[in-house]
């Protein structure tokens, strides 16, 4: 299987949600190529020890120019040949404008990481036609992913279709020794030593 992700300024929270769900899927056997396309600018670097990564990147600003690079990243997409692809934002998200005018021949997952119709500096009537969107997008897209119990509540409020998403919380790897009691134990009396000694 192979899986592009799609992202656009992939920095912040984004990037650690890039790096921990990536990591994820390296490790996975089923898994055989991840593909990660982001701009070039306000976009982090990602380096995986994997030869099953591959990371691109494409020049973006925001705004009607960028709009239009989004969409025809359509083609270079489809050259992928992905089984898979998942994207991530809003922006990144209007690339699903060209499936409504082409099928794609690959499953599409969409994470808007926060909706723009939640934005509280958006008046009313923003939030409701960035709604009209979304909801218009949402019928090429396979399955949608929120990122708390809220963003779904306020998804649903907006109309957007309940039978296509899903909640997936953040998360981060633990990467923490399993300690046996024995450990544990051994550790205890050491902090011990170390308060007598430096108290």
């Amino acid at each position: 299987m192979r899986i592009l992700h799609l992202a656009e300024y992939a920095s912040g929270g984004i990037a650690t949600y890039l790096r921990n769900t990536i990591q994820y899927q390296l490790d996975n056997e089923n898994i055989d190529e991840i593909v990660l396309l982001t701009s070039k600018n306000k976009s982090e670097e990602f380096n995986f020890k994997s030869n099953k990564f591959k990371g691109a990147v494409y020049s973006y600003i925001r705004g009607l120019s960028g709009v239009l690079k989004i969409l025809k990243l359509r083609k270079v997409v489809d050259d992928y040949n992905p089984d898979v692809v998942h994207i991530h934002s809003t922006f990144a998200g209007l690339i699903r404008i060209s499936y409504l005018l082409k099928n794609p021949k690959y499953k599409v997952v969409y994470c808007a990481h926060g909706w723009s119709f939640i934005q509280q500096n958006k008046p009313q009537f923003k939030k409701y036609i960035y709604s009209l969107v979304e909801r218009l997008l949402t019928i090429k897209t396979d399955l949608i992913v929120n990122i708390s119990k809220n963003e779904q509540n306020i998804a649903e409020y907006y109309k957007i279709p309940k039978e296509k998403m899903k909640i997936i919380y953040n998360s981060i790897p633990d990467d923490r020794e399993k300690l046996s009691v024995n450990t544990l134990g051994r550790l205890t009396q050491e902090k011990k030593i170390i308060e007598t000694y430096y108290s």
